[in-house]
């Protein structure tokens, strides 16, 4: 499962800050969602899983609600979704860089850039999934969309992401991979830049 920033804040009663670079354990973060795991092994189908996790997060939310400052946090990730600099960003939001880079920190874990990075990240990684899902995975295709120089460059903050070529994540995820003649390669087969 996957939290935005603010769905984290909302839904587990303290800021993603909070949970930067730990991992923990569900009883330790939201002690009243300890038990979740053993009822969701109870459930006999994925509509029933699907309804209980829904319910825990809609009790965590009653819970915890909106914190006061979630517009404000909300405007400076859409700037900084909707940027490529950070100081474009503080423009938009009428603050200085200085302080939009505090806020971003104390409440997100992370810098401006390090936030845009994962925004970019996250667009490139969907738009990969999509083209291996149609069966139309050109590096280069995705490089360039994503706003990157090249599909070298690409590749390069890929492996810093995720430790792996994009190549190699699509085949570590199941989806195929294939070669310029339209066959799958096989694992062992792949291209230098990719």
């Amino acid at each position: 499962m996957t939290l935005s920033p603010l769905g984290a804040s909302a839904l587990l009663g303290l800021p993603a800050s909070a949970l930067t670079g730990n991992i923990a354990d569900l009883a330790d973060v939201v002690p009243a969602m300890a038990d979740l795991p053993e009822r969701l092994t109870a459930c006999r189908s994925w509509p029933q899983r699907r309804a209980l996790i829904e319910r825990s997060l809609l009790t965590g939310l009653a819970r915890h609600g909106e914190r006061a400052n979630h517009d404000k946090l909300r405007a400076t990730l859409a700037a900084l979704s909707g940027t490529t600099r950070v100081q474009e960003a503080a423009q938009l939001l009428g603050c200085s860089r200085r302080l939009l880079s505090s806020t971003v920190r104390t409440e997100f874990g992370v810098t401006p850039k390090e936030y845009q990075r994962l925004i970019r990240f996250e667009t490139v990684r969907g738009r990969l999934v999509a083209a291996a899902r149609a069966r139309a995975v050109s590096l280069a295709a995705v490089a360039a969309a994503s706003g990157f120089a090249d599909q070298a460059h690409l590749t390069r903050e890929w492996r810093t992401m995720t430790g792996c070529t994009p190549t190699e994540w699509l085949r570590a995820e199941g989806l195929a991979v294939q070669s310029p003649s339209g066959r799958d390669r096989p694992p062992g087969e792949e291209r230098a830049s990719s």
